[in-house]
């Protein structure tokens, strides 16, 4: 979801220095979590980290069932055991 800055209540000022300074701006909701206003930046950032992380999780498998001389599981087995 993408939404404009003019559909928040996220001040003009937090957003300036998120945008141009880079900040990291917490912001808490009622419940007690919170999100952190990051730049554009920074998300693809964080998402390119997330991805070499799982793209080196799917190596080590691959590897380990190599090693183990395992095929992939086919998908119609895997929702025939994930059926309740």
């Amino acid at each position: 979801m993408t939404l404009k800055a003019s559909q928040t209540r996220i001040p003009a000022e937090a957003l300036k220095r998120v945008t141009e300074r880079g900040e990291r701006i917490p912001i808490k909701v009622d419940d007690g979590k919170g999100v952190v206003l990051i730049s554009e930046e920074d998300a693809e950032l964080l998402q390119s980290l997330e991805d070499r992380y799982w793209g080196e999780q799917a190596e080590q498998v691959l590897a380990e069932m190599k090693a183990k001389k395992q095929g992939p599981v086919p998908l119609e087995t895997l929702k025939r055991r994930l059926r309740p």
